[in-house]
């Protein structure tokens, strides 16, 4: 699909600094953060955002709020992008909390455009990564065939394999999928998202 370290010896918390340096340890960074020297195996930064020399993880804890019954409608963008000419290899997603909702199905998409508004049709702009769109999706309480992503129970895990190569930068999208969602935006509902790609910005 074309769109658009080993482990580590130690660990040790940064707050407040600039600039950081360190071989095979684990960071865990508050603030704006600059590398020198030996990189260290991984940094973590208050961002949820997981980074080493070249594989990174986005995991993120995203509120879903906004039901549209028109498929492929924005319900909130991710803070991380994933740069051109890396690869993605892997998308999951697992519900936390549960909706209000009677129904509310979503899926999440790559764009080519940051800052889309709520309810904003994207489907021109984005492909599928995760839900019925993408054909390798499986779920906990589904491993013989894609589907989206249901809200209306919790601790279910939704989760695609299939190698996605970028083009360009992408902005991860979290959107309502098909038409039986309605547009009574939801009071409850909570999603943890995580994308594993390797790559360099």
């Amino acid at each position: 699909m074309g769109f658009g370290g080993g482990g580590f010896s130690s660990g040790r918390s940064v707050v407040g600094h600039t600039s950081v340096s360190g071989s095979g340890e684990a960071l865990v960074v508050s603030g704006t953060v600059s590398v020198s020297g030996s990189s260290p195996a991984l940094i973590i930064t208050s961002g949820d955002f997981l980074h080493g020399p070249s594989k990174n993880v986005i995991y993120e804890s995203v509120n879903i709020r906004f039901a549209d019954s028109t498929d492929d409608t924005v319900i909130v963008e991710l803070k991380e992008k994933i740069p051109a000419l890396s690869v993605l290899t892997r998308a999951a997603m697992v519900v936390k909390t549960a909706t209000n909702l009677g129904t509310h199905n979503v899926n999440l998409r790559l764009g080519t455009t940051s800052g889309r508004a709520a309810d904003t049709d994207i489907s021109s702009e984005s492909i599928e990564i995760l839900g019925a769109g993408a054909s390798s999706t499986r779920s906990s309480n589904s491993k013989s065939g894609a589907i989206d992503v249901g809200l209306t129970g919790s601790k279910e895990v939704w989760i695609n394999q299939d190698l996605a190569f970028m083009n360009a930068d992408v902005y991860p999208y979290v959107c309502n999928a098909g038409t039986g969602n309605g547009t009574t935006n939801s009071s409850a509902g909570t999603v943890l998202v995580y994308l594993e790609w390797i790559g360099l910005d």
